[in-house]
């Protein structure tokens, strides 16, 4: 048995009844019969049962009806019987059903007819009922069933014997009414296909047919029905004029209808999308007093109408939208309550056709949520709308909806902060959008979506990208007409033009503008168009100020405040005339016309200070104070700056947890002034060191609170890390001591948040880790309601009623705002006390974990940072400010704390893997002016683990020249070294100076002191033995044939066959004592003692399964914390390109493997940089040798590297080919396995022989070699 889904055949006999109501008996029968068939057919018993049901009231209806004719002795029912008069009652029904669009009963009406014809040889009938049923069927689409319809009539027509100038030819009435059939077929195509001037015309050509014919009520119905659907289409084509002359037409022709239910609810509809027309032309009050007539109409009737009942949901939804549109948010959502209140009282059969209203409800209520800044509310309901829209038929319509819906959740998630996750929602869109039908509209999508996607990726430092999809997005609007696109591109052309100018290409930025004002010229004076003028201006100017060109930039500034007086006075727009004023201010300022400077800024602070609180106004207040200090400066006015910069932080404070990007900016600029307070000695050094420092923790929470950890590069990251870059430059000069306690509060923050945005739990439970990222968005939660309520209440327009209410919502959310972020603090730091890195740092603390209980020996920390040298530049007003890498040595021998400046080789191969000399120095206009035209932040201040091209070499001088400088400061008594490394100085191989001096390396402060603390000598990690085995696990992509001989080429996941020579030579030196780990689960399940991981990886990811399946550091971690019988892994070897980096991420600290898996792993061995497949199965040849011999992984790894470096791999030659015949068979069997062709096979194999060969001259010939010398490490 079937259930039948088709929502006609479900409500056919209800159908049915009022047909006959109306007086159409025959066609009811036969409607009747067509559904009996259809649920015998399918055997659906509930179908059956209402068809015999409905039959039976029919029956009923019939003698009743025949009774009251008999009783009249009408002489029709005496010709009841009579089968030809019967079938010409059921076409002329069959024909009012056509005339009422009632395409279905029309197709079963005529189908029967046609049949009952050919059996009574009633010829015209016959022609009649198929053109009857042609016209149906076009209009159903069935163009097949059509095909056959006519094939078959002209058959019929052919067999006949009359001649056809015999038979009787159709009526003009009949003719007429065809005609117009084909006529509402043609509109419906035209629609289709977004001809709407074709729609337009044929709804013309329908009226002028329906003004032939003499007045009745069925062609005023119809010409009302043209008349509604015409106003609809105009208002779309925004002709809202003469889509309101077609309503009051409407309205004119239902007052000559006799005032009747059906009446009531025609003039309701009428009003209902009259109101709408009026909504979007700005009539509101008029619109509100339309849509709340037809909404009492439609509620009047909905206890015995379905279309009634239906309408009152949709007069609800359009009133709603009306509500959003005019700023009534909370009036739309008492409107779209109701509606969902009223949709779900349906019957079911009405409920389930009403999905559509279901849909736009669900999406009104997301973009209400939107427009009040509930931002998780609307991001929820985004979700739930998507999916009643994939519910919905499919076709272009449904397509739009969901490229808007999903578009609108993009635009949410970035609000939230979730770049990330905005930006594979764009991604995906455009890729939905290509599926929508070519035309104008398809256009507009993808411009609209390449647009909002550019500004994405600006927000998260992608500017290339970035660059392309504002370039797309103009390509787009300048295949579109109108002023909409025009101003579309011209928004695109002013975003592409500021990438420039963040990227530092002025040069090109300001072309980019000048190509915008010569397209924005000739537009006219209209409001939108002033506003794409003043942002011209503005951001021009600024552009300018770059440029140093400062007459250009005061001449913008200047067309800037014309645009703004054209707009109204300072009360109206006060935000943009202090941002004007500023940077007239600013443009003085650097044309050392303080004075002037002084009076621009004084004008806009009096401005900003009478602006009613708000995060925006606050922001605002800074600004116009970090350039009067700045002005001050510059004029010498460093008492005004000595009272002013308090303040300034205060502001700073309250906006605590707001993700403005710019309060980065202000924070840099607020550093900057405090060094040069204490550079001239304006404030003691005392003092100004504890502002540094908790300016520096503002900074850090700032990043945790706003940031989610999982964005490739947190809004803000670069410019924090030149906070701290200065804050650390200035303590290496001035407080030495402090500089422990500000790199050890950088440490554990972002690996905390990964680790909870990863749902990997903590190690001190669940339910804390969990709770960070929910008051995470809390926080945005509120940031966006904030927004949205401070926006409203500095609307001049808003009620006073509404004001005060909007008031005493922003104090309650400013409150709550507070509480959350105490309580995101308080769970950040049980986070983070849970994995032991918020203990304090300090000297003392130092000094006592270099003290060894034998007094015969002696410890010494060397903790290596980088930081920010400030330096004048010739008296025009800009700061340079230099990258540089430092040294602080801290030993129990020397009471004195050094602090040394590292070679600059050490930071240039530590960003690059190589000298490159090609990173530049950070210049700052001033401080103002750096705030204000956009401060560039520090170059490689937010690095993260990338595959560069190193070179051994390169990598040894620099520790080399480091260690050079270092090394005069350590006492000769000291016989171990605690290495600590901070930022990009952890991607150097410190390990290397081993042959100088006892040294163990760690990727971090917090990781070294508590490993001094700890252990009172360094470690020994022993070879495996039975009893305790190395776990082997190697992994390769499946990549053959062609794709081998680009392995050395690939930057992606590439083959790599010779990780199973590691596998081989790793098995065969320890027979007895290791174990094959086949997979990610297996590592997971069971983690041996020691590890030995060969694939693919990252500072954090290893690639350790069939599908490239990725195991990553946290999950490693997790699985051994949740298995206390397997202990700690002694070893973790990682055969890796990148695997021992540190991992340094945009908030300034380490996140590698070493840093996770620290209270795991004793050690992790592992690369620096990517390395070559081959030689690494020979490093991990000569490694497992050398420790077999000496018992020491560490002395192991020593060993290697000189026998790499010497060409001296074993004590004699035998022992030399013996290696290399071990090599090389490995090698073969690798290869075989990985199905390598043969070609490829043959060139490996002869590169072995070649490096064995050549093996005394190979460190200096070959680069590859080199850098598996240098780049592998211990770390820990």
């Amino acid at each position: 048995m079937t259930r039948v889904t088709d929502n006609f055949l479900l409500t056919l006999p209800k159908t049915a009844i009022e047909i006959a109501g109306g007086g159409d008996i025959t066609l009811a029968r036969v409607l009747l019969q067509h559904c009996r068939e259809a649920a015998e057919d399918s055997g659906d018993p509930i179908l059956i049962e209402e068809s015999v049901q409905a039959v039976q009231a029919l029956g009923s209806m019939i003698d009743s009806m025949v009774a009251e004719v008999s009783a009249s002795n009408d002489p029709e029912l005496e010709n009841a019987d009579s089968e030809v008069t019967e079938l010409q009652a059921l076409l002329i029904q069959s024909m009012e059903a056509l005339k009422h669009a009632q395409w279905k009963v029309a197709e079963i009406g005529f189908s029967a007819g046609s049949e009952r014809a050919l059996d009574l040889g009633a010829s015209s009938e016959h022609m009649f009922a198929t053109v009857g049923l042609l016209t149906a069927l076009s209009a159903l689409r069935k163009s097949a069933v059509a095909r056959q319809t006519g094939l078959a009539a002209l058959d019929e027509v052919l067999r006949t014997p009359e001649p056809l100038a015999q038979e009787p030819q159709l009526s003009d009435d009949t003719s007429e009414f065809l005609a117009r059939q084909n006529l509402y077929h043609r509109a419906q195509q035209a629609s289709s296909e977004g001809n709407l001037q074709l729609v337009d015309a044929t709804y013309t050509e329908l009226l002028k047919s329906l003004q032939r014919f003499p007045e009745s009520r069925d062609h005023i119905v119809e010409q009302i029905s043209v008349l509604i659907n015409r106003g609809i289409l105009l208002d779309s084509m925004s002709r809202s004029a003469e889509a309101e002359e077609c309503f009051n037409d409407a309205l004119l022709l239902i007052s000559r209808l006799p005032d009747e239910y059906v009446t009531q609810e025609c003039r309701a509809f009428v009003l209902m999308n009259y109101a709408v027309t009026l909504s979007s032309s700005g009539d509101t009050d008029r619109s509100d007093a339309f849509a709340q007539e037809a909404q009492d109409i439609f509620d009047h009737f909905a206890p015995y109408s379905a279309d009634s009942r239906r309408n009152a949901v949709t007069v609800r939804i359009n009133r709603a939208k009306s509500y959003q549109q005019a700023g009534r948010s909370l009036e739309a959502d008492t409107l779209y309550e109701q509606a969902l209140y009223l949709l779900n009282a349906l019957p079911s059969g009405e409920r389930d056709a009403a999905q559509s209203d279901l849909a736009s409800i669900s999406l009104g209520r997301t973009n209400s949520a939107l427009d009040q800044g509930r931002l998780d509310e609307a991001e929820q309901l985004a979700q739930q709308t998507e999916r009643y829209y994939e519910q919905l038929p499919e076709g272009p319509e449904r397509t739009y909806k969901l490229v808007g819906i999903r578009q609108n959740r993009a635009l949410i998630l970035r609000r939230l902060g979730q770049l990330k996750d905005a930006e594979d929602q764009f991604k995906s869109l455009q890729a939905l959008a290509d599926q929508l039908p070519d035309g104008p509209p398809k256009l507009e999508q993808q411009a609209l979506i390449s647009l909002n996607r550019g500004e994405n990726l600006d927000a998260m430092g992608r500017y290339d990208e970035a660059q392309y999809c504002h370039q797309q997005s103009n390509a787009f609007y300048d295949q579109l007409s109108g002023l909409g696109a025009e101003l579309g591109g011209i928004s695109a052309r002013i975003n592409y033009a500021m990438t420039l100018n963040a990227q530092g290409r002025f040069d090109d930025a300001e072309h980019a503008f000048c190509l915008v004002d010569a397209r924005i010229a000739p537009l006219p004076q209209l409001a939108e168009v002033r506003e794409m003028r003043f942002l011209l201006r503005l951001n021009r100017a600024r552009n300018f100020l770059h440029l140093k060109q400062l007459n250009a930039a005061a001449n913008e500034l200047d067309r800037a405040a014309a645009v703004l007086g054209e707009f109204g006075q300072e009360a109206e727009f006060p935000f943009e005339y202090v941002d004007v004023l500023v940077n007239q201010g600013v443009t003085a300022m650097l044309a050392r016309k303080h004075t002037e400077a002084r009076e621009h800024l004084s004008h806009a602070l009096r401005i900003a200070d009478q602006l009613p609180e708000s995060d925006r106004s606050l922001s605002h207040r800074i600004v116009v104070r970090l350039n009067l200090i700045s002005n001050a400066l510059a004029a010498s006015g460093v008492a005004y700056v000595v009272t002013m910069w308090p303040r300034c932080f205060e502001l700073l404070q309250s906006l605590q947890g707001n993700a403005d990007a710019q309060l980065p900016e202000v924070a840099t600029s607020l550093m900057q002034a405090l060094i040069e307070l204490s550079d001239a000695s304006a404030i003691g050094v005392s003092e100004c060191a504890e502002r540094a420092m908790m300016l520096c923790d503002w900074s850090l929470d700032w990043l945790d609170i706003v940031n989610d950890p999982l964005d490739e590069k947190p809004a803000g990251a670069g410019q924090m890390a030149t906070v701290l870059g200065l804050a650390l430059g200035w303590l290496c000069q001035n407080k030495v001591r402090l500089v422990p306690a500000l790199l050890s509060n950088q440490f554990g923050r972002f690996a905390a948040a990964l680790r909870e945005s990863s749902n990997l739990p903590s190690e001190n439970g669940a339910g804390v880790a969990s709770s960070v990222r929910v008051l995470r968005r809390a926080i945005r939660q509120i940031g966006g309601e904030l927004q949205s309520l401070e926006a409203r209440a500095q609307d001049l327009s808003t009620p006073s009623s509404t004001l005060r209410e909007a008031e005493i919502h922003i104090f309650d959310l400013r409150a709550r705002r507070e509480r959350t972020i105490s309580e995101l603090r308080t769970a950040l730091r049980a986070t983070r006390a849970g994995d032991e890195q918020t203990d304090g740092i300090n000297i003392d603390r130092l000094m006592r974990a270099t003290a060894s209980p034998s007094t015969d020996h002696h410890r010494a920390f060397v903790v290596i940072f980088r930081f920010l040298m400030t330096e004048a530049s010739g008296g025009d007003g800009r700061t340079i400010l230099r990258p540089a890498a430092g040294a602080l040595i801290v030993q129990s021998v020397a009471p004195e704390v050094q602090v040394v400046t590292l070679p600059p080789l050490v930071l240039d191969v530590a960003l690059h893997g190589r000298a490159t000399r090609a990173w530049s120095d950070v210049t700052l206009s001033g401080l103002s002016a750096g705030f204000l035209t956009g401060t560039p932040s520090l170059n490689g201040a937010h690095v993260d683990s990338h595959p560069v091209i190193a070179d051994g070499e390169f990598l040894r001088k620099a520790v080399e020249a480091g260690w050079a400088t270092i090394q005069p400061y350590v006492t000769p008594s000291v016989e171990n070294i605690f290495f600590a490394t901070h930022h990009e100085l952890g991607h150097l191989p410190w390990q290397i100076l081993n042959d100088r001096a006892p040294i163990r390396v760690f990727h971090g402060i917090q990781l070294a002191t508590q490993a001094a603390e700890r252990l009172e000598e360094t470690h020994v990690i022993r070879p495996p033995n039975p009893d305790r085995l190395l776990g082997v696990l190697a992994h390769s992509p499946r990549h053959t044939g062609a794709q081998l001989d680009n392995v050395h080429r690939d930057t992606a996941m590439g083959a790599i066959p010779g990780v199973y020579a590691d596998l081989l030579v790793t098995r065969e030196q320890w027979r007895n004592s290791s174990e094959l780990l086949l997979g990610k689960e297996a590592l997971l399940q069971r983690t041996p003692t020691l590890v030995q991981l060969s694939c693919h990886g990252t500072a954090r990811t290893a690639v350790t399964g069939l599908e490239d399946a990725s195991t990553s550091a946290y999950e490693l971690a997790r699985a051994i914390a949740t298995r206390p019988e397997s202990g700690r892994i002694e070893a973790l070897i990682t055969v890796a390109c990148a695997s021992a980096q540190a991992g340094t991420n945009a908030f300034g600290e380490a996140g590698g493997w070493s840093v996770v898996l620290h209270g795991h792993a004793d050690v992790v061995l592992g690369a620096l940089f990517p390395v070559d497949d081959v030689l690494c199965s020979l490093f991990v040849l000569l490694l497992h040798r050398s420790w077999k011999q000496c018992g020491d992984l560490r002395l192991a790894l020593d060993a290697t590297r000189k026998c790499l470096r010497g060409g001296e791999w074993a004590n004699s030659l035998e022992q030399e080919i013996e290696i290399y015949m071990q090599w090389a068979k490995a090698l073969a069997d690798a290869l075989t396995r990985a199905l390598a062709p043969p070609a490829h096979t043959v060139a490996v194999m002869e590169r072995a022989r070649d490096h064995f060969e050549h093996r005394k001259s190979l460190y200096l010939d070959d680069e590859r070699l080199r850098l598996i010398a240098e780049a592998f490490v211990i770390l820990g």
